[in-house]
């Protein structure tokens, strides 16, 4: 049975105190990154923004049917859910 210390999911100072700094830094670095952008030649501005790009928009996924998966909904119904 363990006894004291922190409490499960707590993180520790050190953990804690690294996380603040580098979100501070992150947070400095955002604010000149137009700066930063503006001084590169447009191929390299353009591979930066590709790069970050995952960090923006969400990743899309591609969505495939089955040919034998059959819904059979009657057109009056699809009337109805519309004005809902």
């Amino acid at each position: 049975m363990k006894t004291g210390g922190r409490k499960a999911g707590t993180l520790n100072k050190v953990t804690k105190d690294i996380r603040l700094l580098l979100k501070d830094l992150i947070n400095q670095e955002i604010e000149s990154f137009p700066t930063y952008l503006s001084t590169l030649s447009p191929k390299d501005r353009m591979e930066v923004l590709v790069k970050i790009l995952p960090y923006v928009l969400p990743k899309q996924t591609d969505i495939s049917f089955s040919d034998s998966l059959v819904i059979n909904i009657p057109p009056k119904q699809w009337a109805e859910s519309e004005k809902h």
